[in-house]
C-alpha cells in the first residue's frame, strides 16, 4: 500500500449481525498495535452496536423480574439493570450505549472519533435530498448515518487528503459514495499501489491484505498450535460417539458465526429447509477438533521464529460436528412460524487469529471471520477420486507430509501402504487394503492401528438403476467414505481419520 495508514476505521456491519464482539475489537485493536496502527471507531458505530442490543436487553430484564417474581432471586445472579426502565427501549438504548462508549474507549489502542455538527447536518442533508449514500430504501430514506460516520473520519485525519485512512466496512457502496461526494479519491481495490483511501471488508482477512504481508508459518509456530488444539481435544472429555457427547467442550466457545449456507437446501424462494430466515446457530456437545490448516504469521519486520516477541497467527480450525438450527418461516397469514431443525455430519472452517507469547504458547484464540458448513462426506464416481480426497484433505492439514507410491497415484491407482509425519517427527504407517473391483461393499479401507484409526470407502449397490438386463446407470455417485477412531464412532467423510492422524503426526502430545 502507498504510504503509510494512520488508521483503520470500523463500520458496524463488520461484526457478524452488526453485534459487536468485544473479544473481536480488543483482538483487532492488539493485531494492528503490533503494526502501529490504531482503531477507531466512530460514535455513530458505537450508538448502532448500543441499538443492536435493545431487545437482549429488554429480555434480560423481563427475566429477571421474572426470577424475582417467583422468589428465587438471590441478589445480583438474577437482577438486571435494566429492569426499572419499565421496557421503555429509548431510555436502555442510551444506557448501553453510555457504558459502551466507556468500555470501548478503555481498549487499548482504539479511539472513538467524535461526532461532528456539520458532517452530522451533511448526512442528514444526502439522506433527505438523496446526494452521496442517501437512497430510499422501502419508501424509508436512509445513508445519513453512513454519510455523517465517513465525514467524521474524514474530518479526524491528520491529512488532508486523508490517504492514510483504511474504511473496514461491509457497505462499501455508501462509504465510497461518501468520499466521492467529498471529492476524495477511492483506491483500486485490486492495486496495491494504487493512490487514494483503502476500502475493504467484511472479513479481517481482506483488511489485512492492505494492512500486512502474511507469509508462512514455521515449524515451531505450526506446532505449538497444533499441540494447543490437540491438547484441548484430550482434556475436552469426549471420547465416545461425537453424537452423543456429554457437553460441549469449553474450546467451543470461541465459535459464534457459522454460516449454513452449505448445508441447507435452498427452494425456489430463496428458502434454506423451509427457513426464510435462520436465526440461530449452535454446536451441539460431543464437537469435536478435526486440525488446522492455512496457518501463517503476520509479517512485522523481525523473525517470527527468534522469540523475543509476540506472534499474531492466522489459520483455519476444521471441526467436526452436528449443528442445531433455528429460524423462521412466514405462513400464508403472514404470521411468523418458528423452525428449529438438526444437521449431523458438518464440518466448519473457522477462520481464527491467535496471539503466541514469546515463549510461542498460545495465549489468546478468537474467531476472526464467519464459519462455512459443509457436509462431511461426498460421493464420488470411482474408488480412486475417494482416495485422492482423502488425501488431499491429510496433506492440508498444517505441517502434515504423506509418503506414498507416486507412481501408482500417477496411474490412478492406490498404494497399498502411506507413511505419514508431521512437525512432531513422529511419523505413522497407515495400510490400505483394497477389495475386490467392482463389487465391494468395502473398496479400500486404509487404517492405522498406532493411533486406532480407519478410513475406508464404501460401493452404494441402490446407486445403479437397471433399464434391462444389459443396461444400467448410476443415479448418483455410487462411491462414499467414512471413518472412525478411538475418540469418535463412525462418521461421514474421513475426518474422523484425519483428527486421528494429524494429532499423533502434528502435535507435541
Amino acid at each position: 500500500m502507498q504510504g503509510s495508514i494512520e488508521a483503520v476505521v470500523v463500520d458496524t456491519c463488520v461484526m457478524g449481525g452488526g453485534r459487536l464482539s468485544i473479544d473481536k475489537l480488543v483482538g483487532l485493536a492488539d493485531r494492528l498495535a503490533t503494526h502501529s496502527i490504531p482503531l477507531w471507531v466512530p460514535t455513530q458505530v458505537v450508538w448502532e452496536w448500543a441499538a443492536h442490543e435493545v431487545q437482549s436487553a429488554v429480555s434480560h430484564a423481563a427475566q429477571a423480574k421474572a426470577l424475582c417474581k417467583a422468589g428465587v432471586d438471590d441478589g445480583a445472579e438474577v437482577t438486571s439493570p435494566w429492569r426499572d426502565f419499565a421496557g421503555d427501549t429509548g431510555r436502555i438504548a442510551e444506557d448501553i450505549s453510555q457504558r459502551l462508549h466507556a468500555r470501548i474507549g478503555s481498549i487499548s489502542n482504539v479511539v472513538i472519533v467524535p461526532m461532528l455538527g456539520d458532517n452530522a447536518i451533511a448526512g442528514l442533508r444526502d439522506q433527505v435530498l438523496g446526494t452521496g449514500p442517501g437512497t430510499k430504501k422501502s419508501d424509508v430514506r436512509t445513508g445519513g448515518v453512513d454519510s455523517s460516520w465517513v465525514r467524521d473520519a474524514v474530518s479526524h485525519a491528520s491529512q488532508d487528503p486523508p490517504y492514510g485512512l483504511v474504511f473496514f466496512t461491509d457497505n462499501r457502496s455508501d462509504v465510497e459514495k461518501t468520499l466521492h461526494e467529498l471529492k476524495i479519491r477511492v483506491a483500486d481495490a485490486d492495486d496495491t499501489k494504487d493512490y487514494g483511501v483503502r476500502v475493504c471488508g467484511p472479513s479481517e482477512k481482506a483488511l489485512f491484505d492492505h494492512v500486512a504481508r502474511a507469509k508462512p508459518a514455521g515449524r515451531a509456530v505450526r506446532l505449538a498450535l497444533a499441540t494447543h488444539f490437540a491438547t484441548l481435544t484430550m482434556d475436552s472429555d469426549t471420547v465416545g460417539d461425537f453424537h452423543d457427547g456429554p457437553a460441549l467442550p469449553l474450546w467451543a466457545s470461541i465459535i459464534s458465526d457459522i454460516s449454513v449456507a452449505g448445508v441447507l437446501e435452498e427452494d425456489d424462494f430463496g428458502h434454506r429447509d423451509g427457513m426464510e430466515d435462520v436465526t440461530g446457530v449452535e454446536l451441539v456437545p460431543g464437537a469435536q477438533i478435526v486440525g488446522v490448516r492455512d496457518v501463517a504469521v503476520d509479517d512485522v519486520d523481525h523473525d517470527a521464529e527468534s522469540g523475543n516477541h509476540t506472534v499474531f497467527v492466522t489459520f483455519t480450525l476444521l471441526v467436526l460436528c452436528d449443528l442445531d438450527i433455528e429460524g423462521y418461516h412466514l405462513d400464508n397469514s403472514g404470521v411468523t412460524v418458528m423452525d428449529s431443525g438438526w444437521v449431523s455430519d458438518v464440518v466448519i472452517s473457522v477462520p481464527c487469529v491467535a496471539e503466541l507469547d514469546q515463549d510461542r504458547t498460545v495465549a489468546t484464540v478468537r474467531q476472526s471471520d464467519t464459519a462455512d458448513a459443509e457436509p462431511a462426506g461426498q460421493r464420488f464416481s470411482d474408488p480412486y477420486e475417494a482416495f485422492r480426497w482423502f488425501l488431499d484433505a491429510l496433506t492440508g492439514m498444517s505441517g502434515m507430509v504423506v509418503d506414498t507410491d507416486s507412481e501408482s497415484l500417477r496411474e490412478g491407482s492406490i498404494p497399498d501402504r502411506m507413511t505419514v509425519s508431521g512437525d512432531s517427527g513422529s511419523p505413522i504407517i497407515v495400510d490400505i487394503d483394497q477389495g475386490d473391483p467392482g463389487e465391494p461393499p468395502t473398496s479400500w479401507r486404509a487404517q492405522a492401528d498406532e493411533v486406532g484409526m480407519i478410513v475406508e470407502c464404501h460401493y452404494d449397490a441402490d446407486s445403479r438403476v437397471w433399464l434391462g438386463r444389459h443396461d444400467s446407470f448410476d443415479r448418483y455417485p455410487p462411491y462414499s467414505v467414512s471413518s472412525s477412531s478411538a475418540h469418535t464412532r463412525r462418521t461421514a467423510g474421513p475426518w474422523a481419520g484425519v483428527a486421528a492422524l494429524w494429532r499423533a503426526a502434528a502435535a507435541d502430545v
